[in-house]
């Protein structure tokens, strides 16, 4: 009987240890699995985090470029209202009467006699040069590319003026196109 005692003894010792040990393992599995799911949970609300902060950026990238779009439209339209001003200033220059070109070109040459004193030639659109009163100094001829003013070249060569409808305007518009798009545009 002592065999079956320690037999028994000893079962009964591994039935403890066995359940010990199930215990254990059981209590550190449930520890895993509890960390697992807390660490599963943290990454998930990382993730949700970024993916809002992704979901923002986004958001506010496609804003910006809708806003530049928006402002791309607005400046085409208001370059298109400002060239269509500069078509009818152009127009009614080229629309004057006789005496008024006249007028107009006799500045025009008195800039020309105060850049070049010594005379020169003075190029013109080809209707206009009969309305030119130059001293005998300047050489007055015709210039198909000329639609008003007058381009002029110096007695020897040297130095040129243009002083044509195109020249006159782009300058004047390039000087006062903040002014022009103000009264414009606000």
């Amino acid at each position: 009987m002592a065999l079956e005692q320690l037999i028994g003894k000893i079962e009964g010792e591994g039935a403890t240890k066995t359940a010990a040990i199930r215990t254990q393992a059981d209590g550190d599995a449930k520890k895993q699995v509890e960390e697992a799911v807390k660490l599963a949970a943290e990454r998930v609300t990382q993730g949700v985090g970024r993916l809002k902060t992704d979901l923002a950026r986004d958001r506010i990238r496609r804003l910006a470029a809708f806003e530049t779009e928006q402002n791309r439209e607005l400046l085409r339209a208001k370059q298109v209202c400002l060239d269509a001003v500069l078509a009818d200033v152009r127009e009614r220059i080229l629309k004057m009467s006789q005496d008024e070109k006249r007028g107009m070109l006799g500045k025009l040459v008195a800039k020309v006699q105060e850049a070049f004193p010594g005379g020169g030639t003075i190029s013109t659109a080809r209707g206009d040069t009969a309305l030119i009163a130059a001293p005998n100094v300047f050489n007055v001829v015709a210039d198909l590319d000329i639609q008003f003013g007058l381009k002029a070249l110096s007695a020897d060569g040297r130095f040129a003026l243009d002083l044509t409808l195109e020249t006159l305007l782009q300058e004047s518009w390039s000087r006062h196109m903040t002014d022009i798009a103000k009264t414009l545009f606000e």
